[in-house]
């Protein structure tokens, strides 16, 4: 079985987001099981988050170090747990092939009026301007995650599931996966 394990960072804020993209993954996992693709989301609400030895952000740093993506989404807060798995996932999309990691980064409009977000926001535009993208809304996002994750498909492990986007819709190997509103 192919897998492909991506890391979701974000803040509190963005939960229902991080709601709809767990449920596109699991539609698409449902399609994809027959070619054995699995794709597996790795969101720290998934993490264990009781008392360890180790500090918890050290533990999602290890868990993120393991993923082949790390998809960054950013609203209001720029937090600093955000921040510090950006940083790890910058890194690592550095490194030579075998270990490269696909970072993405999202920032969903909003009313802008954190200063440290905002210089970042520009500085992530002007630096990774392939890797940035803007959303909307939770339709936007599955939209641009379902077009990046077909970039990554097809440039990484073989174009072996076939995404259609049409004017109305987007089709996963025939089957709807999501009605666009154009």
């Amino acid at each position: 079985m192919k897998k492909i394990k991506i890391f979701l960072a974000s803040s509190e804020e963005l939960k229902q987001e991080r709601l709809e993209l767990a449920g596109l993954i699991g539609h698409m996992n449902l399609i994809l099981e027959p070619k054995e693709i699995h794709i597996y989301l790795v969101k720290w609400e998934y993490l264990d988050a009781s008392m360890s030895e180790l500090h918890k952000q050290e533990e999602y740093n290890r868990v993120l170090e393991e993923c082949d993506i790390c998809l960054v989404l950013f609203w209001n807060r720029f937090g600093k747990y955000t921040k510090t798995e950006f940083d790890r996932a910058f890194a690592r999309s550095h490194e030579d092939d075998k270990k490269k990691m696909e970072l993405l980064i999202y920032f969903k409009e909003g009313k802008e009026d954190n200063e440290e977000l905002k210089a970042f926001k520009n500085q992530c535009e002007s630096m990774l301007p392939s890797n940035c993208r803007i959303i909307t809304d939770e339709k936007s996002l599955k939209e641009t995650f379902l077009k990046d994750f077909n970039d990554y498909q097809q440039q990484c492990i073989g174009n072996e599931c076939e995404l259609i986007f049409n004017e109305n819709s987007v089709t996963l190997d025939g089957q709807l996966i999501m009605k666009l509103n154009k």
